[in-house]
């Protein structure tokens, strides 16, 4: 893992403020904006699977537990060769059980590696990912923004996220067309505004 940084003078932090008079406070509250981007893609959509409609609190726990019963070696075939009991030992449901399996299989099968090729659109990666058992919209949103690390994804499938955004907009979070239209505005990088808004609500 490592960080990655966006000063309040990047250029592209300066495009969104021109775009949004909303987002300069916002930037100037948390400068700089930083998020942590992912090296394995195997270990992110295993917590990715994890953390589904869960705390991130309770997430970071499930997931421990898991490193741990496998002697800290996360790999698909270590998961593999777990036991259904012994992953429920871990504390995931049985749901998840099978789905981390799924991503384990998934990564055997070169298809999470494929859909970070550089010559795929957003589209046809999210295709490709869409596929794996358990895997829909928001968990492929957060592997692009927090794997990839691509610059032009909001996830308003993410309930915090909605609502960071309404409340910077002074709008109402179940009004998704009214957000859709306010975040199509901060293309191509709907991904750094989402970063803020996040860092924002944490800090």
């Amino acid at each position: 893992m490592h960080v990655i940084t966006y000063d309040f003078h990047n250029p592209i932090v300066q495009t969104l403020v021109k775009k949004d008079a909303d987002l300069k406070p916002l930037f100037k509250a948390i400068n700089p904006v930083r998020y942590v981007q992912w090296e394995d893609p195997f270990a992110f959509m295993v917590y990715t699977v994890i953390s589904q409609q869960i705390s991130i609190a309770v997430a970071d726990v499930l997931y421990a537990r898991l490193i741990e019963r496998l002697d800290g070696d996360l790999t698909p075939h270590n998961v593999l060769t777990q036991t259904e009991q012994s992953l429920l030992e871990c504390g995931l449901s049985r749901a998840k059980v099978v789905y981390v399996k799924a991503v384990a299989k998934a990564m055997l099968d070169g298809i999470l590696k494929r859909a970070m090729e550089p010559s795929l659109s957003l589209q046809e990666a999210k295709g490709i990912l869409l596929k794996i058992r358990g895997i829909g919209p928001w968990s492929v949103d957060m592997f692009m923004m927090f794997v990839v690390g691509h610059e032009d994804i909001f996830a308003l499938g993410d309930l915090a996220l909605r609502q960071a955004l309404a409340s910077l907009k002074r709008v109402d979070a179940s009004d998704l067309k009214r957000l859709e239209k306010i975040v199509n505005a901060y293309k191509p990088y709907r991904s750094i505004v989402a970063h803020a808004l996040w860092q924002h609500r944490e800090e």
